[in-house]
């Protein structure tokens, strides 16, 4: 038996180890995360039966074909497949035009000429794929997940023959206005999810350093795009969730590359930046609320933030619990549970129907952070199926 002494060595020895051995997430509750891989060992009968839904989803998708931006049929203006490519959702033709040219705006309403675009669905597919082997990898340390996510990061990022240029240039173009937006930057944003998965990886077997290495490259030249070219500073200037997602994007990207000093700045910017900006007093979002699609969008931003609050509480920046002239993302929240929650009926627009699954995602996170009830209440807007979703084990 170990003496006092030898057991408070081991501790200052091990402890340490295994904190520098952290990885250093973003968007995922570190804490949470690392105690449901511990209960899963332990044989928990809560989390058990997660982890083997989600290992199932991850084996099917080892038998998947990896997608890549050289699937789509069009060529970009820059005359480089490798460059991604997409239609606006909400611009149609002009009916009072020959031509139908320049397209006109019908807010909310998604034109189907998108989906001839296939680099959206793909890249949705590519990330929701290589975050489920990351994180069945995390909980099984099962090599092949980790080469399974190999292979998909492989085709969509570093070889040379499928990657995706680091660019966003030519996404949500708009016919006879532009070959591309800022606002197209917000249909990858979660690549910073898959992010945190890739870091899951480290020390892998299945994930080879180099590819490591290469990845961290196509992410740093992608990050000095997104905060230098036209379409990036547009988008960090947006003044409702695309400013959000666009922080988000920024804080994932630079947090990946190491870049601590830079996470802590934007993170403590976005306080005023989109806390103070987008959220009254009284928790509304007004750049949402004049939306089509109000409940949607309102619901949408929120995600945003909850993330940038879980990043914050990652790296020693308190944005859950500020309040700027009683202005927070608890109030926010606050403000549309009555309305998640059915106690209230929606007074603004929202002309597609509202899917219950977007106001859990926002209220399981506020609730390992801002307090229990707001657990329950996820509870009572949750997936049916929700003893085998997976955003248990992160939060």
């Amino acid at each position: 038996m170990k003496s006092p002494i030898q057991l408070m060595l081991l501790f200052l020895i091990v402890v340490p180890v295994l904190f520098a051995q952290r990885p250093n997430l973003s968007l995922i509750n570190v804490r949470r995360l690392e105690l449901a891989r511990d209960s899963y060992r332990a044989g928990s009968a809560d989390v058990t039966p997660i982890v083997e839904a989600l290992t199932r989803n991850a084996d099917k998708t080892l038998r998947l074909e990896p997608v890549t931006v050289m699937m789509k049929r069009q060529i970009p203006p820059s005359g480089d497949k490798h460059d991604y490519m997409s239609l606006a959702p909400y611009w149609w033709p002009d009916p009072k035009s020959k031509d139908g040219l320049p397209y006109i705006r019908r807010d909310g309403e998604t034109n189907p000429e998108r989906e001839e675009y296939s680099d959206r669905a793909n890249f949705g597919k590519m990330q929701s794929s290589v975050f489920t082997l990351c994180l069945a990898y995390y909980f099984t340390s099962r090599e092949k997940y980790a080469a399974g996510a190999d292979k998909w990061i492989t085709a969509w990022f570093l070889d040379p023959a499928t990657r995706m240029n680091p660019n966003m240039n030519f996404a949500e173009a708009v016919r006879g206005r532009n070959d591309g937006r800022g606002s197209g930057i917000i249909e990858i944003h979660m690549l910073s999810n898959m992010l945190d998965g890739v870091l899951l990886l480290k020390g892998a077997p299945g994930w080879p350093a180099e590819r490591q290495k290469a990845m961290s490259e196509w992410c740093r030249v992608y990050y000095d795009w997104l905060t230098t070219s036209k379409q990036g500073l547009d988008e960090q200037n947006a003044p409702n969730n695309h400013g959000s997602w666009y922080d988000v994007q920024r804080v994932s990207l630079a947090s990946f590359l190491g870049m601590k000093d830079t996470v802590i700045r934007i993170l403590k910017e976005s306080r005023h930046r989109r806390i103070a900006s987008q959220i009254e007093p009284d928790g509304r979002q007004p750049k949402e609320l004049e939306r089509t699609r109000a409940m949607g969008y309102s619901t949408f931003n929120l995600q945003a933030l909850t993330f940038l609050a879980i990043a914050g509480s990652n790296n020693g920046v308190d944005l859950w619990n500020i309040s700027l002239e009683g202005r927070s993302i608890k109030k926010a929240i606050d403000w549309m549970l009555p309305f998640y929650l059915g106690e209230k009926r929606w007074e603004y627009k929202q002309i597609s129907e509202f899917k219950s699954q977007e106001a859990f995602e926002v209220l399981i996170r506020a609730g390992a952070y801002l307090g229990k009830e707001y657990y329950d209440a996820a509870m009572s807007v949750a997936p049916k199926d929700r003893e085998k979703n997976q955003t248990f084990l992160m939060y």
